[in-house]
């Protein structure tokens, strides 16, 4: 049934965990049953990262967390001179394994006679910078991401938030 006009909607946002087609079908929804945008925000992940989806009206004020957009363009132009091809989402984040594996091998090398792949290692708190921000991984074996807060705005994607520089605390 469509929501009474005279009545506010009883919350403020909606977390969509969804990309492509069913992010669109979630905003139509959304508006179809009197919850415009603009009354109620679109919360997003990951899979709200595409340029596409920024040019559906029903999504428009969708913030969502994703790397920062300027990296991610960096890593794509290097890759498409290469490959003569864009690369599949998921290349990052092996670019970013390979990189870790040699730079924890650089630096153990110039204490010891073998590279240190050890837990204490790769669980270092400062963590690593990567092609897509900063990432680390926890000691209880979750990994952690800087990423930024961006917002589908009238067909384009805008930083809202941009990703952390560091894992230091800022003080909240």
């Amino acid at each position: 049934r469509k929501a009474n006009k005279t009545q506010d909607a009883p919350f403020d946002a909606v977390l969509m965990p969804v990309g492509g087609t069913l992010a669109r079908q979630v905003g139509s929804f959304l508006n179809h049953y009197d919850l415009p945008p603009h009354e109620v925000r679109r919360l997003g992940t990951g899979l709200m990262d595409d340029a596409v989806l920024a040019t559906d009206r029903t999504l428009d004020g969708t913030w969502f967390a994703a790397p920062d957009p300027t990296l991610r363009n960096k890593f794509v132009s290097k890759y498409k001179r290469t490959y003569f091809t864009k690369p599949p989402r998921i290349a990052s984040l092996a670019y970013d394994a390979a990189a870790l594996s040699i730079i924890l091998a650089r630096m153990s090398l110039q204490h010891a006679p073998n590279p240190d792949y050890s837990h204490r290692a790769i669980t270092n708190p400062n963590g690593f910078a990567g092609v897509d921000g900063i990432f680390r991984f926890r000691n209880d074996g979750i990994s952690e991401r800087g990423l930024a807060v961006l917002e589908f705005n009238r067909g384009r994607i805008k930083v809202v938030d941009k990703a952390p520089r560091s894992f230091q605390s800022r003080g909240y």
